[in-house]
This record gives structure tokens, C-alpha cells and sequence, in this order.
């Protein structure tokens, strides 16, 4: 009769935990569903798909929005879209199932120049040997290459030479420090492994990563191409801020990035990634070893920002959190993985104008059972979009009444009815001042690109809303205007006397 009581109450206690899990994950699913609709409507965002794994032992899909705005089309877990830079995890596991399989004759240690043997670079030591310039370099951006400089004004790419042109761009650059002597974050880096693995395997990129790493990892969400991802379900289309809203767009391909940042999936695809991450023993072999192998940090240099880079990740040094955000023209994403919890969180996002680190603490608030607060206002994409587009505004109808005050200018001196007066100090400060302007505007125009990190404003279009180049040359034609009407202001200021 005892043992009956006991396992009576050992039921009812189960069930009661299983209620009260049950009712937590509910309480967590319409908190974050309201967290997506707020963080949405305040950043401006046409749709966010999250997937939070290893809550109570489950998996949380929440989604809000459009795949396109404008559209019908709901996002939710199925919807595709661009990976950014969280593509390195699945190029960097390439390479070293590379390393690890005698199929090739791969090694990560191996020098650059044994798998792309015309690739050379430049520093400014005598004694620097390509030599010292080795795969592992490229996999933990060790190498020497820089984003400011060698990554973010590369142009667009398409077709199956795509990767062996880009490469050859970066050729004979000069790198920014000596390989191996410091941690700096450079998407050429995985563009050249990218190239590499095509030499060595005899197959792009794309085929190989697809048939060796996705298909066995059971990861069939996960695409190279747009194309593909549309033959089997809804891709969303690329979003940024134009005009004080995120509208969608068509940014260019760029192929030869796809290493680096242009990988598609989805939700419910990157959720089992995240799970395989956090149980690498039920990959098959060899990805059991191989997925733990990869989330060793490189510790041969200085952490940086409290992080070391692994093959495709970032390990915070103190907690052992993985992470790895990612941005491509249209797309933001970032998955971040608590190893000790068992949680990972993945948030993709439509729009350059979102905020994922910023949604991502209020989950976690919301999983600690605590109410989300501050939503940010979104990225500097947004602050870009606003502030030239008042520019803009503010220039147009400066431009009017300039011209106006202009025309009417020019016809009193036509009509000799103002005469030439002597400079003013007034009038040499106004046109000071409009002087300053122009050249402000001028100087800003020639070097925002290069402020931006992209180099040409052929590459700058593609990530920023148009708003920002029409308000810089609106801005120099005003100033312009400015000029014209304070030089004749100086020269022609009195009006003549009736006689």
C-alpha cells in the first residue's frame, strides 16, 4: 500500500512539473511573439523568424511579419533567409573536414601558396616569407588582411570563375600586420578559403559544402542560392531603411561571398544546427568530432573585446558563450549559443535596419521570467536613412528659394538697377560660411564610403538607402547656390538711387 502511495505522489509531482513547464513555455511563447511585434514596429522591420532551442528541454518558434513588405506572405519558420557572416561556421567546418579526411591532400597548416599558388601578398618587413602566410591564418583572421581595406569595396561576382576573379583582386596587397601576430576580422579571409577548397576538391564551394557537409548533417533548409531556397519554399526579400521605412530592394549577387556571408536557411533549419552544436555526439561521424573542433579558440592571440575566434565562431573568453552575427545586403542574423544551459537563441531578420544583439537580451529576459523593457531604435542603417533624408527636405526648399533670390538678383543687375558696393564684413562672412559649407559636403561625399568601410559608392548603394548620396549632392548644390547669391550680394548689394 505504501509503494502504491509513493508512486501516486511521485505522478502527481511529475505531472505538476510537466504543467508548470508546460504553462512556462506558453507564458515565454506569447511573451517573445509580443517581443517580435514591438521590436518590428520600432526598428522598422518588415519580419523576424526566431528559434530559441533547449528551453525546458524544447524548441520555441516565433515569428512575426512580412517576407516582403507590401505583400501577404507571413514569415515563420520556414521562410528563408540570408545567413551573413554566421555562413563561416558551415565554410569553416569545410575546411577542416578538409583537414581531417586523406581523400585530399589538405592541411591546415599548410602554407596559402600550396592550394593557390599565385597568391601573394606584401608587408612591410624585408624578411617576410608567403610561407609563414598558412591556412589556419584565413580560418581564425589571422592573416594580415583587414575588412577596411581588403574585404568591403570587393564588387559583385557571378558564375563559376567568380571566386578565382575575386581572389585576384586581393592579389599582391599589402597586409596591415604579420600573419599570426594578432586577431582582426576580415571576409576576404573566407573568400580565399572559399577558392581554396575549390582547388583542392576539383568542385565549387557551393556543391562541395552541400554534399559534404549539409546533406550528411541532415541541414536540407540550408542553400547556397536564392534560387534554390524559392524552388522549395518562400525566400524574403532583402529590406533597408529608404525614406524613413524599410523597403525591399535587389542587391547584386555576390558569389564569390558566399564562403563569407551569403549562406540561406531558415529557422527551423539553423535550430537543429544550434542542437547539433550543443550535442555534437549525435552528428555522425566525422562530425561528432569535427563539430567539437571547432569551437576551439584560437589562444595563440590576445582576445579580442572579450572574445577569441574559433573556426566560424566567437567563444567568449569568461563564459564560454559561442556567437556570430551576420549582416549582407538586405539581412541581419546572429545566433548565440550557452553551452551550459543547453540554449541557443538564432534571430533572422529582413531588414538592414534591425538590432539582433538588442532582441536577443530581451529573450533571455523573458526566459529568466523577467519583462522585456528597452527595444532600441534599430541600427546605423536607420540613422543614415534619417538624417539625409531630412537633408534632403531641407535642401530642396533651400534650393528654391536660392534659385529664386538668385533670378531675382541677376535681373536687377540686368535691369542696372542696383549698384556695386564695397564688401561688407557681413557679406564676407555669408559667403565664408556658404564656402564651408560646400566644402564640407564635398569632402564628405568623396570620403563617406571610405568612413562607411566599403571604399566606392558603387558598393555603399548597395548596403545604404539612396538618400544619403541625393542629400550629399543636394546639400553641394545648395551650397553652391549659396555662393552664387552671396558673390553678387557682395558685388552688387545697393540699390540705386531714383533720380
Amino acid at each position: 500500500m505504501k509503494k502504491i502511495i509513493k508512486v501516486i505522489i511521485i505522478m502527481m509531482i511529475g505531472t505538476a512539473w510537466l504543467n508548470i513547464s508546460t504553462l512556462n513555455e506558453i507564458q515565454a511563447q506569447s511573451k517573445i511573439d509580443n517581443l517580435l511585434e514591438r521590436t518590428a514596429n520600432r526598428q522598422g522591420i518588415p519580419g523576424i523568424s526566431v528559434a530559441i532551442t533547449g528551453y525546458n528541454s524544447e524548441t520555441i518558434f516565433s515569428s512575426y511579419g512580412l517576407a516582403r513588405r507590401g505583400g501577404e506572405v507571413p514569415i515563420n519558420e520556414d521562410t528563408f533567409f540570408g545567413l551573413g557572416s554566421v555562413s563561416k561556421a558551415f565554410s569553416a567546418l569545410s575546411v577542416l573536414y578538409l583537414d581531417e579526411n586523406n581523400e585530399f591532400d589538405f592541411r591546415i597548416e599548410d602554407p596559402i601558396q600550396k592550394h593557390i599558388p599565385w597568391l601573394n601578398f606584401n608587408y612591410q618587413d624585408l624578411d617576410f616569407d608567403m610561407k609563414e602566410l598558412t591556412i589556419a591564418n584565413f580560418i581564425y583572421h589571422t592573416s594580415g588582411l583587414v575588412n577596411a581595406i581588403h574585404s568591403l569595396s570587393l564588387p559583385p561576382s557571378h558564375g563559376s570563375d567568380a571566386s578565382q576573379k575575386i581572389v585576384e583582386i586581393l592579389n599582391n596587397s599589402q597586409l596591415e600586420f604579420r600573419p599570426g601576430a594578432r586577431y582582426d576580422y576580415a571576409s576576404s579571409n573566407y573568400i580565399i578559403l572559399g577558392l581554396v577548397i575549390q582547388n583542392v576538391t576539383g568542385m565549387s564551394f557551393e556543391e562541395f559544402t552541400t554534399t559534404r557537409i549539409l546533406q550528411p548533417l541532415n541541414l536540407s533548409n540550408t542553400f547556397m542560392f536564392h534560387s534554390d531556397a524559392e524552388e522549395v519554399g518562400t525566400m524574403a526579400s532583402a529590406h533597408k531603411p529608404i525614406w524613413f521605412v524599410s523597403r525591399p530592394f535587389n542587391p547584386p549577387t555576390f558569389q564569390a561571398h558566399t564562403p563569407t556571408g551569403f549562406i540561406i536557411s531558415n529557422a527551423y533549419d539553423m535550430s537543429n544546427w544550434i542542437n547539433l552544436i550543443l550535442n555534437p555526439e549525435n552528428a555522425p561521424a566525422p562530425f561528432n568530432t569535427l563539430l567539437v573542433r571547432a569551437l576551439e579558440a584560437n589562444k595563440e592571440v590576445d582576445a579580442w573585446e572579450g572574445y577569441y575566434y574559433a573556426a566560424g565562431w566567437l567563444i567568449e573568453y569568461e563564459t564560454g558563450k559561442i556567437r556570430h552575427q551576420g549582416e549582407s545586403p538586405g539581412f541581419m542574423s546572429e545566433v548565440v549559443i550557452f553551452p551550459e544551459s543547453g540554449i541557443g537563441i538564432v534571430v533572422l531578420k529582413n531588414s538592414l535596419a534591425g538590432d539582433t544583439a538588442n532582441l536577443i537580451a530581451n529573450i533571455l529576459l523573458i526566459l529568466d521570467g523577467i519583462e522585456a523593457v528597452y527595444i532600441s531604435a534599430g541600427s546605423e542603417f536607420i540613422l543614415f536613412d534619417t538624417i539625409f533624408a531630412i537633408v534632403i527636405w531641407i535642401s530642396t526648399f533651400a534650393i528654391i528659394i536660392l534659385t529664386l533670390l538668385v533670378v531675382k538678383k541677376i535681373v536687377a543687375i540686368k535691369n542696372n538697377s542696383v549698384d556695386l558696393l564695397k564688401p561688407r564684413v557681413g557679406n564676407i562672412i555669408n559667403i565664408a560660411f556658404a564656402l564651408s559649407l560646400f566644402m564640407i559636403s564635398l569632402i564628405v561625399t568623396l570620403l563617406f564610403p571610405s568612413f562607411f568601410g566599403v571604399g566606392t559608392w558603387a558598393i555603399a548603394n548597395i548596403w545604404i538607402a539612396y538618400t544619403v548620396l541625393k542629400g550629399l549632392i543636394l546639400l553641394m548644390i545648395t551650397s553652391i547656390l549659396w555662393i552664387i547669391l552671396a558673390s553678387l550680394g557682395i558685388a552688387f548689394n545697393k540699390p540705386k538711387r531714383k533720380i
